[in-house]
């Protein structure tokens, strides 16, 4: 079966659709994308992929593969570590690699849940929408850059609380004669 060949021009990007705008809207939407260098159809396309609901681990494969990797990884530490087959400093290697990874993954993003200008985004949306109510690209925008601070922080947050939480635990453990003895 033979590819349909392409008479030229850019490549399809998907299937076009014919929206109407009022022509103050669509003023504003060609301002803003000659402001920040992009085609207008490209401003749109952004401008629409923002406004739907994020579902960052569906729409980043990349994303999605890399965390599957990482949990892989824990999984393989910790059952390495809590493995009395193993040898106490095998084990209280892969315990600390471990404690260490999760560690660091939950002091990173407790760094960028505090570095998103959650406060400045929501402060800029009050004073576009008092100040430039009939505006609405603006509002629009400010509106759309709060909701994504505070979208971002959610994700950071669950991000956080897939990471489990007994990295000391997991450590504590691999250096008992059995690492799964009961210790209640």
């Amino acid at each position: 079966m033979s590819q349909p060949t392409n008479p030229g021009g850019r490549p399809a990007i998907g299937p076009a659709i014919s929206v109407a705008y009022p022509e103050s809207l669509l003023a504003e939407v060609d301002a803003d994308a000659n402001r920040q260098h992009m085609s207008r159809a490209q401003w749109l396309r952004e401008a629409a992929a923002a406004a739907l609901p994020h579902q960052t681990l569906q729409r980043k494969p990349e994303l999605q593969e890399a965390m599957g990797d990482l949990d892989a990884d824990l999984a393989g530490r910790r059952e390495w570590a809590l493995n009395a087959e193993y040898p106490l400093e095998e084990r209280t290697f892969q315990a600390e690699a471990y404690s260490s990874t999760i560690h660091e993954l939950r002091t990173l993003l407790g760094q960028m849940r505090d570095a998103l200008p959650k406060q400045e985004a929501r402060d800029a949306y009050a004073q576009a929408e008092a100040s430039e109510p009939e505006n609405s690209l603006v509002t629009a925008k400010a509106w759309g850059r709060s909701n994504a601070a505070e979208m971002m922080d959610s994700i950071l947050d669950a991000i956080t609380m897939m990471l489990p939480v007994d990295g000391v635990s997991v450590r504590d453990r691999a250096e008992l004669d059995d690492p799964n003895e009961n210790l209640d």
